[in-house]
């Protein structure tokens, strides 16, 4: 038999990377030493956010670092305890603050954005997904002046690179969010916008399409990869060495330490999210609503109403902060006063998560046939698909039709 080339990580990145790669004729070995689709690919808010073009490393983000040390409950927060491990992190994220940096990243994801849809709908007519997306907006609200104000460079950012999105009135944000608190100040609609009603189904329905059609899954970690010049030999696996055609590292936060071992530098860390589960819910509207104010989005699923958000910095592995999880849900509770609901489950996932937040994708400067899809922190659902066709086309040595030099594997040196 053919060596294969290897997908390491079977969250939704790897899956759609082995998908896409298979369709486009390739054998295909994927890797994980847990079941497909847990994690992120599991927890995730189900929102594909095609209006967010401004990377979260920007000037408006570094001005909250300082609170977010003494504001353990704030919607974005740093663990104090865990500042040192972090600090280069930071030191390198306020780099990518700088004004230069940020209208890179923008023009990046923006670019992303362009075509992250079409590749979510190509797949879905190929692997017959349909009854999983939902093409129903999003409506973003603000709470206060202050907070709509201050998004304005956002907004501007959004018309800049030709998204489409207009403004509601109160009227308009309670007629398409029924339930709504009255304490509004304002809010937008992007009919663009898409979400998915159960993420893991998703990502399982494209696992097992990838099965089907002849793919192969070992739930087992890849603990090495050996190098022979400029070319990747074989994967260290719990059976031995395996010789490969070639590999691909999308393995979350493991890729820091697979990347590393071939001398990439990839300084990923766990930028932890939660979400809230709510069976019953008076949630009477069918897109996804998102609080600029309180870092949360609310998404209509078929299990029930998921209440996602936050953002924790911390070291990977830290036991959960399950109070973040009920201000997660307390939060809903205030902007929808008569949500009601049965709490069925909590959840927190490490997202992997770059300085300039943008995603490593593209071929390992050292070695012909290996390639990285990694760091997507929010974005993993929202690009996986996309991911996916840069891969495949890289692999088969096609012009990916972007330009990937901002997503570089080797611009941390």
């Amino acid at each position: 038999m053919s060596e294969k080339i290897v997908v390491i990580g079977a969250g939704i990145v790897g899956i759609l990377v082995a998908r896409k790669l298979q369709r486009d004729g390739r054998q295909v070995l994927l890797f994980d030493p847990e079941p497909p689709a847990m994690q992120c690919s599991f927890g995730n808010a189900g929102y594909i956010p095609v209006e967010e073009v401004l990377p979260l490393s920007n000037p408006e983000s570094l001005k909250k670092i300082p609170h977010m040390l003494f504001r353990p409950m704030a919607p974005v927060s740093i663990r104090w305890r865990d500042i040192r491990h972090l600090l280069p992190w930071f030191l390198r994220f306020a780099l990518a603050c700088r004004p230069a940096q940020v209208e890179r990243g923008s023009k990046m994801i923006a670019a992303l954005m362009a075509r992250a849809k079409g590749a979510w709908l190509e797949e879905i007519r190929h692997s017959d997904l349909g009854r999983f997306l939902k093409e129903k907006g999003v409506v973003r609200i603000y709470e206060t002046a202050h907070s709509y104000r201050a998004a304005a460079e956002e907004r501007s950012t959004m018309r800049s690179f030709g998204v489409e999105f207009r403004d509601l009135s109160r009227v308009e944000t309670r007629a398409m969010v029924p339930g709504l608190t009255d304490q509004i100040y304002g809010s937008f609609f992007v009919p663009g916008g898409v979400h998915v009603s159960d993420p893991q189904r998703l990502a399982r329905a494209v696992f097992d399409a990838f099965i089907e059609d002849g793919g192969e899954f070992r739930q087992q970690p890849v603990s090495n990869l050996t190098l022979a010049g400029r070319t990747l030999l074989s994967v260290t696996t719990p059976e031995g060495e395996l010789s490969v055609s070639g590999a691909v590292i999308a393995a979350g936060q493991a890729s820091r330490r697979l990347a590393g071992s071939v001398g990439i530098n990839a300084p990923i860390i766990a930028e932890r999210g939660y979400h809230v589960m709510l069976e019953g819910a008076k949630a009477d509207f069918e897109m996804p609503v998102v609080s600029m104010d309180r870092g949360v989005i609310l998404t209509p699923m078929t299990d029930g109403l998921r209440i996602a958000g936050t953002v924790e910095f911390a070291r990977a592995g830290r036991l959960e902060t399950w109070a973040r999880a009920d201000e997660v849900l307390a939060h809903a509770r205030a902007l929808f006063p008569d949500l009601g609901g049965e709490q069925t489950g909590r959840w927190m996932g490490e997202r992997p998560t770059l300085p300039d937040f943008l995603p490593m994708i593209g071929r390992a400067p050292n070695a012909e046939n290996l390639y990285l899809a990694c760091g997507h922190q929010h974005l993993g659902l929202t690009l996986a698909a996309l991911t996916g066709e840069i891969i495949a086309a890289l692999v088969a040595g096609r012009d990916t039709g972007i330009e990937m030099a901002p997503m570089s594997v080797n611009r941390f040196g």
